[in-house]
């Protein structure tokens, strides 16, 4: 079988390098907005860097709300958008696990930002530490939607328990994050899916690319389920039916790093590292879905 050159190719990947997003919605922010366009000295350190399997782990969440207080979104900043969000949510999944939206929205503070100039290209951000989305008016009224949309997924897919914050395919504990390439990827793929409206605006598009893929591979349906589950264990479990634990290991901390250094400005000589990973990734996806296409075919086949 002939393997898909499914994500990347040579112009793709000049594309990449040469032509940042124009928004970005960061999902985790405390203290500052993440700066992705300054050049990283630990960006070395980070290419070789692997995480370490026993991190990733999934705690169960406690229901504390069985559904929406309209009252209290009634009492919030953009409540027309929020309100239709909740409605697309239903329409479009209706059969996932609402937990997190439920405990998050119903004590949600959204908050309008003069971001400044130095993140001008960021839209917005969720901060499950004070359970805050900010929108930033520096971006037209045109964009709001998409911004606040994608940062609502945040707020569907994310807890804390003890010291970790768990949201969507990410993981945040200390100072070690994983899984954020492919929890913004699927974030923003599902905020398309919500919107239905084409527009120039495309934030994410390579980790949007990546995570579709993914869907591909472990279906649509269980991608879902295990989004708003924030259960990133059982994204690895599922995609370690198709590869090696430590290939799927591989694989996440790979996206993290071209999720974290696509946009950033480095040295020519450092340029190696980034078309490397996107070629792993890519690898990585092909075999995966070969294998479970030869599977399907094999069952198939057996019948």
């Amino acid at each position: 079988m002939k393997r898909e050159n499914i994500i990347i190719d040579g112009e793709y990947i000049r594309e990449i390098l040469n032509n940042p997003a124009i928004l970005v919605t960061a999902a985790f922010v405390f203290n500052t907005v993440i700066d992705y366009y300054l050049a990283d000295a630990n960006m070395i350190r980070n290419y070789y860097r692997r995480y370490a399997d026993d991190t990733m782990v999934r705690e169960d969440n406690i229901k504390k709300y069985d559904g929406i207080n309209g009252d209290k979104i009634q009492s919030m900043l953009h409540k027309e958008d929020v309100f239709e969000f909740l409605k697309r949510m239903k329409q479009e999944f209706p059969n996932v696990d609402y937990t997190n939206l439920y405990n998050n929205i119903n004590e949600l503070k959204v908050k309008d930002k003069l971001v400044g100039l130095k993140f001008k290209d960021v839209g917005g951000y969720y901060d499950p530490l004070n359970n805050k989305l900010v929108y930033n008016i520096r971006v037209r009224d045109s964009l709001r939607r998409i911004v606040i949309y994608h940062e609502l997924l945040h707020v569907a897919s994310t807890y804390k328990k003890d010291k970790t914050f768990y949201s969507g395919f990410s993981q945040i504990k200390d100072t070690t994050t994983v899984g954020i390439g492919i929890n913004e990827g699927y974030t923003q793929l599902l905020t398309d899916k919500l919107i239905k409206t084409i527009s120039l605006l495309q934030p994410y598009e390579t980790e949007s690319r990546i995570a579709g893929e993914i869907e591909r591979i472990v279906g649509q349906d269980k991608m879902q389920e295990l989004y708003f589950r924030a259960d990133l264990p059982g994204l690895i479990a599922e995609l370690s039916k198709y590869a090696t634990r430590n290939e799927v290991i591989k694989f996440i901390n790979e996206v993290d790093f071209a999720h974290n250094y696509k946009y950033k400005k480095f040295r020519k000589e450092d340029t190696h590292m980034i078309k490397e990973v996107f070629t792993d990734i890519n690898n990585f996806l092909s075999r995966s879905i070969e294998r479970k296409e030869y599977g399907l075919k094999e069952k198939t086949k057996h019948k």
